[in-house]
């Protein structure tokens, strides 16, 4: 078991928070990942999105997989001229994955996190746990639990 899957098991166990787990075909994008979990729509998806700002700094984003995010708006929430997306050699740097299967906690290292709150509207929410096979279910309200101070936004 790769070391971002056994650290948010053990991020959730330590909390008490109830997840599931399965194991699926390996998704790149929302839509495929959204099709796999059976879900209507890649909304409850959580899209872990790495960005540098302009000093090199990375931040992680959390988004309804089935929405764009609004890069201007978080770079003026961080008071940085612009957000560039990371590089995937700067994304596996900055968390120990690969990109498409960011987790919004357990990462490598500690990021700043901005997280949109359309993710708590539903009752569910669905992530990659480090790899492209493997989705964890959680409810959306123990999401909150689990980040360290996220700065939310809509």
């Amino acid at each position: 078991m790769p070391y971002i899957e056994k650290k948010i098991k053990q991020i959730l166990a330590e909390k008490n928070i109830e997840f599931g787990e399965f194991q699926h075909e390996a998704v790149y994008t929302s839509e495929q990942a959204a099709r796999v979990r059976g879900l209507k729509s890649a909304k409850a998806g959580i899209k872990s999105m790495i960005f540098k700002t302009e000093t090199g700094k990375f931040i992680l984003v959390l988004n309804p997989g089935d929405r764009k995010v609004d890069t201007k708006k978080i770079a003026k929430m961080e008071k940085a001229k612009y957000l560039s997306i990371a590089k995937p050699e700067e994304v596996e740097k900055a968390t120990g994955v690969p990109i498409g299967c960011v987790a919004p906690f357990g990462l490598k290292t500690k990021l700043k996190t901005y997280l949109n709150e359309e993710l708590l509207e539903g009752e569910y929410l669905y992530f990659n746990p480090g790899s492209h096979t493997k989705t964890v279910e959680i409810r959306a309200a123990d999401l909150l639990q689990v980040l360290e101070n996220p700065i939310k936004f809509t």
